[in-house]
């Protein structure tokens, strides 16, 4: 990994940002994680708002098991792009997985914002009403 990253660091001057990203995503289909990422951070190194690298590392981590990483790097992708869908439906994803039924509702909402036609915009439909069923809160009676 050490003889990798310098490597990497060494060449970062001549590779562009696309040819670091789709690098990343060859050894992703690999199944070369480590070093996918170190391609995709290669790529943010040379363009911090480049969302689709973002939302690579997303994958990655939450391959990986790391949620917490996944969720962050999805957020930095809707954050650099707010018109990704797919990082906006994931995010959803990740946070109704957590337990965040507000947030994960509100990125679902964003997603049918920019796609509300298509069998993923049904899904994120599905997904809203479950979190307004998380999100109820029981009356009080009397």
């Amino acid at each position: 990994d050490d003889i990798l990253r310098q490597g990497v660091q060494g060449i970062s001057d001549i590779i562009t940002i696309p040819r670091a990203f789709n690098l990343g995503n060859v050894l992703r289909e690999l199944n070369r994680p480590r070093e996918a990422a170190l391609w995709f951070q290669l790529a943010l190194a040379r363009d911090r708002t480049f969302a689709a690298a973002w939302y690579n590392l997303a994958h990655l981590a939450e391959a990986a098991g790391d949620l917490d990483m996944a969720r962050d790097r999805l957020e930095r992708a809707t954050a650099c792009d707010p018109t990704f869908a797919d990082a906006a439906f994931n995010l959803a994803r990740m946070h109704y997985a957590a337990g965040a039924y507000d947030r994960a509702a509100t990125a679902w909402q964003h997603y049918l914002d920019l796609d509300h036609d298509s069998e993923w915009a049904r899904k994120a439909r599905h997904g809203i009403a479950l979190c307004r069923q998380h999100l109820r809160v029981p009356s009080s009676g009397g």
